[in-house]
């Protein structure tokens, strides 16, 4: 049986996921579009992380990591090993073929629960599109912010959208998600993330490091926010 070149499994397993299910956009080694990215249209994150992020010399850890774009952009801003874990071994795979296409050697992937953190922490700890709409909805927001502790010893890098509206983006009344999520940060249909985020973590030994722009929250675009240790 003939062996497929990198490309050509690239596109298989592109194929076999489906576009819905890949986060960022998807090229072969010729530059040739395979997918999108759904997480790419609306509401969609920066290109780059924040100016203010210094990755030189760290080991950073992306949790959920889909195909790898902001593992492979930390690897090319310094970090001396950045790592992608994902529990779907397909996505896994199309990282790392395509961290191999774009010659990148100081990253590494690998298949498991994040659920589950290693003995030894990460400098920084990153999650990507995991706090949204349905994590937040179920009252989620808290426990996936301390499975990124688990994982990271100084730095959290997480994406959060300013604003959500309960109705539209919980299917919920303001009560029925204060029932679920009690927060001060509720103000009629209108739920705050970002001051959620900053609150919580500020009460757990962390500080915001990023800067936030002059009417940010009437943005409804994902924004980064990276945390230190206070």
């Amino acid at each position: 049986m003939k062996q497929l070149t990198l490309s050509e499994e690239l596109r298989t397993l592109v194929q076999e996921i489906g576009e819905s299910e890949i986060w960022r956009p998807v090229l072969d080694g010729n530059g040739n579009l395979l997918a999108g990215g759904a997480g790419h249209r609306d509401e969609s994150l920066p290109e780059h992380p924040p100016a203010d992020i210094d990755f030189h010399g760290k080991t950073v850890v992306d949790l959920g990591c889909n195909v790898g774009t902001f593992v492979r952009r930390a690897a090319h801003l310094g970090a001396s090993r950045a790592t992608g874990v994902d529990i779907d071994s397909r996505l896994v795979r199309c990282a790392q073929i395509m961290t191999e296409q774009d010659g990148v050697d100081n990253a590494d992937f690998m298949v498991c629960d994040f659920a589950n953190p290693p003995a030894r922490k990460y400098d920084v700890a990153m999650m990507f599109d995991i706090i949204g709409n349905t994590t937040i909805g179920r009252g989620d927001m808290h426990h996936f912010i301390n499975l990124m502790e688990g994982w990271a010893s100084n730095e959290l890098v997480i994406s959060l959208k300013p604003m959500c509206r309960t109705s539209r983006h919980f299917n919920k009344t303001p009560q029925e998600f204060a029932d679920i999520f009690p927060t001060c940060h509720l103000e009629g249909e209108r739920f705050y993330p970002v001051r959620e985020a900053v609150d919580y973590l500020g009460g757990r030994g962390w500080r915001l490091l990023s800067e936030l722009p002059d009417g940010y929250e009437t943005c409804g675009m994902k924004m980064l926010l990276h945390f230190g240790r206070a």
